[in-house]
């Protein structure tokens, strides 16, 4: 009977602490789970949590513009999903937001960012009183303005808000003012 008692026993000892060490492997592989670094990691097709994926990879990376550029492309990439028009104003107030609070990226950058992607106005077009200013940047200003096309066309989509192809016009008929009071056309 002894013998049997502790046999008993034994058995319960032995459950009991498997148990109690598999519920210790659980808490300690969701403990050290390892921080998003990676651009490839921003994988969910819902804009809120995408966005956080986004700003942990900005926050465990040392800055970089082209990198954020990326992760930034990455994140409307994702969106476009789940495209729905409210996407924009998540991806401000659950990435860019936060990420003003941390300043680990230029705020004017972030908020330009977003208004290439989102924005009816073209951010790559100079603002200065006087156009001669703008005459020496012509061919830099015209690739700014290509550019901040092709990253609505991405926005646009993502939020789905149509064709950013009337703003893209406006814009260059903005660029081909400037252009011709440069080269003196009348």
């Amino acid at each position: 009977m002894k013998k049997a008692t502790m046999l008993i026993a034994s058995i319960i000892c032995i459950f009991a602490s498997g148990c109690a060490n598999m519920h210790n492997k659980a808490n300690t592989s969701a403990i050290t789970q390892q921080p998003l670094t990676m651009i490839s990691q921003i994988d969910s097709f819902k804009p809120e949590i995408a966005c956080s994926q986004a700003l942990e990879v900005v926050n465990s990376n040392p800055y970089g513009q082209e990198f954020f550029e990326k992760i930034f492309a990455k994140l409307v990439e994702q969106s476009k999903n789940s495209a729905a028009p409210e996407n924009a104003d998540l991806i401000w107030d659950n990435f860019v937001s936060p990420l003003n609070q941390t300043g680990k990226v230029p705020p004017d950058l972030v908020k330009n960012l977003w208004n290439s992607y989102f924005s009816a106005q073209f951010v790559s077009l100079p603002a200065v009183d006087s156009v001669e200013q703008c005459c020496h940047k012509l061919i830099d200003i015209k690739k700014n303005i290509e550019k901040e096309y092709r990253l609505k066309q991405q926005g646009f989509a993502a939020c789905k808000q149509g064709n950013p192809d009337t703003h893209f016009l406006n814009a260059m008929y903005v660029y081909n003012t400037i252009w011709a009071v440069c080269n003196e056309v009348d």
